[in-house]
């Protein structure tokens, strides 16, 4: 992730942790700051397993209201604070909040469960993206013009609901092994979209996705 890029995360400023260390090794009482993690825990970084919650600049209300919640149910202040998104600057691995993650609002969530949500996320995306790029690149017979606004229009989707990413970067994902892991849940059956219509979907997206893949490695084409 870009040095430029910037997101909205949760944060407890009386965190007993951060307090000791801010005491211990100096460095500002800013420098230790507890996030929100997908676990309904408190770290300084986030990680594969547990990455942080963040929100988008612009969703800044959300990013309230989300505050507001946790601090209801914890009866403690939580704020809402600004930071530099990208792994570089400390924050580790990151996650765009998105409803399924509500429960992490309302306190700490058990492992098992925290488990069974990130399954469920990855499948979210796993539907959602294999939908995009067969929006995108399903007709081989789309105009120049009609593709470029078809492409343009899932970007946005797909920013809105993920927090950022492209069709580009989702045929990365599909044929990643994040990608192929949550493929593989779905046809195992550890899936809600269990449907045919859906289960039909993301078969035929996955396999538009390795095709521009091994395309795109083997002519060295750039999906734009």
């Amino acid at each position: 992730m870009p040095d430029t890029v910037f997101g909205l995360f949760l944060s407890l400023p009386d965190h007993g942790g951060a307090l000791n260390e801010a005491n211990m090794r100096g460095g500002g009482p800013y420098a230790y700051l507890r996030c929100l993690n997908v676990t309904g825990r408190w770290s300084t970084r986030g990680s594969t397993h547990a990455p942080l919650l963040m929100w988008p600049t612009d969703r800044r209300d959300d990013a309230e209201d989300a505050a507001a919640t946790a601090s209801k149910a914890r009866t403690r202040a939580v704020q809402v604070i600004y930071r530099n998104a990208s792994s570089s600057n400390g924050l580790g691995i990151v996650e765009a909040y998105n409803p399924m993650r509500a429960p992490a609002l309302l306190g700490a969530i058990p492992f098992t469960e925290a488990r069974i949500l990130r399954t469920a996320t990855q499948i979210a995306k796993l539907v959602s993206f294999t939908s995009a790029v067969y929006r995108v690149y399903g007709d081989p017979k789309c105009s120049e013009s009609n593709f470029v606004e078809t492409r343009n229009a899932v970007n946005k989707e797909l920013h809105q609901q993920f927090g950022g990413g492209s069709v580009t970067s989702a045929v990365a994902w599909l044929t990643g092994k994040k990608g192929l892991t949550a493929y593989d849940l779905m046809l195992t059956g550890e899936s809600s979209h269990d449907d045919a219509k859906t289960f039909a979907a993301v078969v035929a997206g996955m396999y538009l996705a390795q095709h521009l893949e091994e395309r795109q490695r083997a002519d060295g084409i750039h999906l734009g």
